[in-house]
């Protein structure tokens, strides 16, 4: 092993500490990692989102890819397949609609997951249904703190802003539903 790997000394606790080289960095390979841990990411978010079992395999579709990202789906298949538990996956045309999906968009691709069998329609409405009233409510108890002249004047400096602020953060999410 020594002759291999160039050490000259008896031990390797001898040898000086490995030197950094920016030239043996490679920036695609960084550019393809970064890339798939998005991909990742946005599909282990999508199962968080619509409370499906991160052992449950899901379809992932691309849509809409640029070259460079169907190249990185191709060259790293199997690590995206077992990171994300995919059961497969499927680059479709750009101007294929695709079956009822959640999509998530990163880097020069659309990622859809198909929902059919794994959530049950009735349900997920009656779940979104009941998250936008705890923001409704959550909104107006706020602002029925805030119309409160006693509440207001009473209130620390920073305590009114915080509830103003807590109002202005809610209300986005209710928005997006």
């Amino acid at each position: 092993m020594k002759v291999i790997s160039g050490i000259t000394a008896d031990t390797i606790m001898l040898q000086p500490f490995p030197q950094y080289d920016a030239s043996q960095v490679d920036e695609a390979a960084l550019a393809d990692t970064e890339w798939l841990k998005q991909a990742i990411v946005a599909v282990r978010n999508i199962r968080a989102e619509m409370n499906i079992a991160p052992a449950k395999p899901l379809e992932l579709l691309l849509r809409g890819c640029s070259e460079e990202a169907v190249r990185r789906v191709n060259d790293n298949h199997s690590f995206l397949q077992t990171l994300a538990r995919l059961e497969s996956i499927t680059v479709l045309p750009a101007d294929d609609k695709g079956p009822v999906s959640v999509t998530k968009i990163i880097d020069g691709a659309e990622l859809l997951i198909p929902m059919a069998g794994l959530i049950n329609k009735d349900d997920e409405l009656a779940r979104l249904a009941k998250e936008v009233a705890k923001i409704e409510g959550e909104i107006s108890r706020i602002e029925g703190k805030l119309a409160n002249e006693g509440f207001v004047a009473r209130a620390a400096g920073s305590g009114d802003r915080q509830k103003s602020v807590r109002s202005w953060k809610v209300t986005p999410k209710q928005k997006r539903n």
